[in-house]
């Protein structure tokens, strides 16, 4: 019985790993492509309470993508919120090696925000790196932490 246990904690683990990520990428995704489509920055920023960007806490906190309207690169009241996550799941941490706001311009790349964002499931020492180029592709690449 407790291998059955060990089994599914595993299980479940590695799918809340994959779900954040995912959801992560989704973003990213949604900001490049409506940055073009908007011919605009689209700005995803870290936040706290879902509704303005935060200079502190972390990714794990949760996150703001917008259609940022003056280009001011923060959250005004003329933008357009697009999506809005909460905290990520328990277990997950995110390690930066960027800004606190990730930046997409009207082509596409990214102006502020490129490098790596590490999430760690401390549970399993498992890692999952979604690394964003200055074209504003991303790549993923799986670890340990």
């Amino acid at each position: 019985m407790t291998l059955a246990v060990a089994g599914m904690s595993n299980f479940i683990n590695s799918n809340r790993l994959t779900t954040t990520t995912n959801d992560l990428v989704a973003d990213l995704n949604l900001a490049r492509s409506e940055a073009v489509k908007r011919a605009g920055n689209v700005v995803v920023c870290k936040s706290d309470d879902g509704a303005d960007c935060t200079g502190t806490g972390t990714w794990a906190s949760g996150r703001v993508v917008f259609f940022d309207a003056d280009s001011s690169n923060t959250k005004t009241a003329g933008d357009t919120v697009l999506r809005v996550h909460e905290a990520m799941a328990s277990g997950n941490t995110v390690t930066a090696s960027a800004s606190d706001v990730i930046v997409y311009s009207k082509q596409g790349a990214i102006t502020a925000g490129s490098g790596d964002y590490t999430i760690c499931n401390s549970n399993m020492k498992r890692s999952r790196t979604i690394g964003i180029s200055a074209t504003g592709r991303a790549s993923l690449t799986q670890g340990a932490c």
